[in-house]
């Protein structure tokens, strides 16, 4: 069995309240990691992510199907709770969030979803990707539920809210399949992404190497000086051979 291993941190910021929610545990059989980013502007973020992220723990102990079903639907029970909870409570009405999460099997194989701004960064020797650098060139930009491949709308069972209000189906490029044997996979909400440039997430996680937690502490306070002022929440797994 090959090891996996991982730490989770999240920090606030200047913000008064934290709109992040995250995962990072053994479930079953699977390595779970996601982070799911309250929406800027919206109110109750943090009650949306905690939904994103309560979809998941229950939509992987309820059932025994492929990861991507899984993942599929955490998705639409989140955005329907989401949604029901909008609509019956003005504090939480537009509240909001994006998720990406991976499931991680022993063998290193890894399932990713993204719905969010290309939050997932794969980190090794080669340099440093997103999964959707790895997905097959025929799922690239295909819609599974496009208007142009079933000539009709897609159901509403389908639909899910990239950002509240923005309605969606979720793609086949959503999902990408990849394994992280000697790689390093990084999940983060805005706060991060947005203030530190990829190249040097990259020199940091490497130079760090296995110390995890020192890569996280340094990522958390690159981004706070490069000016963040969003919550910072970062989710680090090494996939190991020894």
């Amino acid at each position: 069995m090959a090891p996996v291993r991982f730490i989770a941190l999240s920090e606030r910021g200047i913000q008064d309240t934290n709109e992040d929610s995250f995962c990072a545990e053994r479930i079953g059989n699977f390595s779970v990691f996601a982070v799911a980013d309250g929406l800027d502007g919206h109110p109750a973020g943090r009650i949306a992510s905690d939904i994103a992220i309560s979809s998941l723990i229950r939509a992987i102990r309820k059932s025994d199907v492929s990861p991507r079903t899984i993942l599929e639907n955490a998705v639409h029970d989140a955005d329907r709770e989401i949604h029901r909870q909008s609509e019956q409570s003005r504090e939480r009405s537009g509240m909001g969030t994006q998720i990406v999460a991976c499931l991680v099997d022993d063998n290193l194989d890894c399932t990713a979803l993204d719905i969010g701004d290309g939050s997932i960064y794969i980190i090794n020797s080669d340099g440093i990707t997103t999964p959707r650098d790895h997905a097959s060139p025929e799922t690239k930009g295909r819609d599974s539920h496009s208007r142009e491949q079933t000539g009709q709308n897609p159901p509403l069972s389908k639909m899910v809210s990239h950002a509240l209000g923005e309605p969606r189906v979720l793609k086949d490029n959503d999902f990408t399949e990849l394994n992280i044997r000697d790689s390093f996979l990084l999940l983060s909400s805005d706060g991060l992404y947005d203030y530190v440039k990829r190249d040097t997430i990259q020199d940091i996680i490497m130079e760090n190497g296995s110390n995890l937690e020192a890569s996280c502490e340094e990522l958390i306070q690159k981004a706070l000086s490069s000016g963040s002022d969003g919550t910072i929440t970062v989710v680090l797994v090494r996939g190991q051979t020894e």
